[in-house]
């Protein structure tokens, strides 16, 4: 996902330990409960950013 454009996704519950996001536009991107790249589950109401 490097560099990718998921401004607005739904990525909720999504398993992201094996992606790399560096670069990726990640504006009003819905992660509520994803798992994080380093291991941590993403709290509910998480936009943007893993909260």
């Amino acid at each position: 996902m490097t560099g990718a454009n998921l401004s607005g996704a739904s990525l909720t519950g999504a398993d992201l330990t094996a992606a790399t996001v560096s670069g990726a536009n990640l504006t009003n991107v819905n992660l509520d409960v994803a798992i994080w790249t380093d291991g941590r589950v993403c709290a509910e109401g998480s936009i943007g950013g893993c909260d």
